[in-house]
């Protein structure tokens, strides 16, 4: 566990960044990978090995409207799935500890809106397709 000063990785440490732009509309970012795995059995009832397949990502940001309609802006599109695929770093920082994963040729797979009554705030949740994921990348603060 990642833990500095019996302190530990939370909401506050992570800071974001989509194709150069610093994110701070970000309510939620979820992302993971998942291989095929198998085991292989040959003769008796106990898997003799392993066999590993393809890997796929997934990966999936909400961030408030405005936040959106900035990075359609700078991005100078009128859909965001016209970007070009980006890079999306997401770190954790406790201190001088900084762990950074990198989200690779991401692009926006879908976009939309949904608003309610009462609502206080326009949230736009929306998928990324990624190519793969760079975990644990360490660096420290200056």
């Amino acid at each position: 566990m990642a833990c500095i000063n019996g302190e530990i990785y939370g909401w506050s440490s992570v800071t974001m960044n989509i194709a150069g732009e610093d994110i701070t509309g970000i309510t939620a970012i979820n992302y993971k990978e998942e291989q095929k795995m198998e085991n292989v059995y040959g003769a008796g009832s106990r898997p003799i090995g392993r066999s590993y397949g393809q890997i796929s990502t997934t990966a999936s940001v909400t961030l408030i409207l405005e936040e959106v309609e900035r990075i359609r802006q700078s991005s100078h599109v009128n859909s965001l799935r016209e970007i070009p695929p980006f890079e999306v770093t997401v770190q954790y920082a406790k201190g001088n500890n900084i762990v950074t994963h990198h989200l690779r040729r991401a692009q926006f797979k879908n976009e939309g809106v949904a608003l309610k009554e009462n609502d206080t705030r326009t949230l736009v949740t929306l998928e990324l397709v990624v190519c793969e994921i760079e975990w644990n990348r360490r660096a420290n603060r200056r």
